[in-house]
């Protein structure tokens, strides 16, 4: 059978009466398959993420694919990433240097979200492809996009039982604070927090723990050793 190609097909229905359907053989949709992926941070961060899948808005995401269909990948396949709920994507080519051919059989794709999406993008990422005549294969999930604060200074005052001040940009970004990665004493973050500084939980050593809004699931270590108040 060949694409385009135009049968007769019979159709038993549970009656028992045996339909002919005039039917058209579509083109094989286009199908590829992950290899790797890899993360990027633009600068050191005193966050480190706990969920491996998680791509800082300002980073910079690199994954590799082998296509299954058709045999070799074609240079105009594009891939199309988008938000689980389609609310934004980018399509990458070729043509646009974000996806590159490594050989025959494999492209490299770049994604760049803060660049791609702009600011207000986070969530779960999914990719497929799309072939030049417009069939697009299947969804496949990618990474989550989760926007992260700025960190600058904790700040802690001699008495041990008075607690410190965290000093940063866009904290409403941080859902809760936590001086352990249980949580047993969280201090949530209220959303529209618009202040540059919020009282934290005094640790017993350098670190401590945040929850983003962005995936709340995930105790995040932050490494940023207190400084005299």
């Amino acid at each position: 059978m060949q694409p385009e190609q135009k049968l007769i097909a019979s159709v038993s229905l549970r009656d028992g009466r045996v339909l002919e359907v005039s039917t058209t053989i579509e083109a094989p949709r286009p199908k590829v398959t992950l290899i790797s992926k890899s993360i990027q941070s633009p600068i050191a961060s005193p966050i480190h993420l706990e969920n491996q899948d998680d791509l800082p808005q300002d980073g910079r995401l690199s994954f590799a694919l082998k296509t299954e269909i058709p045999d070799t990948f074609p240079r105009t396949e594009k891939i199309e990433v988008a938000a689980g709920d389609s609310s934004f994507n980018v399509l990458l080519s070729v043509s646009d240097g974000n996806l590159v051919l490594q050989d025959a059989h494999s492209a490299l794709a770049i994604l760049e979200p803060l660049k791609q999406f702009g600011p207000s993008a986070f969530g779960p990422l999914r990719f497929r492809p799309v072939a030049s005549d417009g069939l697009k294969g299947d969804w496949q999930p990618l990474v989550s996009l989760v926007r992260m604060p700025s960190l600058n200074e904790v700040r802690c005052p001699t008495e041990p039982d008075q607690q410190c001040t965290l000093e940063g940009a866009n904290l409403f970004l941080i859902e809760s604070i936590a001086s352990d990665a249980e949580f047993k004493h969280p201090v949530p973050i209220p959303a529209g927090f618009m202040d540059t500084n919020v009282t934290v939980p005094r640790t017993d050593g350098t670190a401590f723990y945040i929850k983003l809004r962005d995936d709340p699931s995930k105790a995040n270590k932050v490494v940023l050793p207190p400084l005299p108040k």
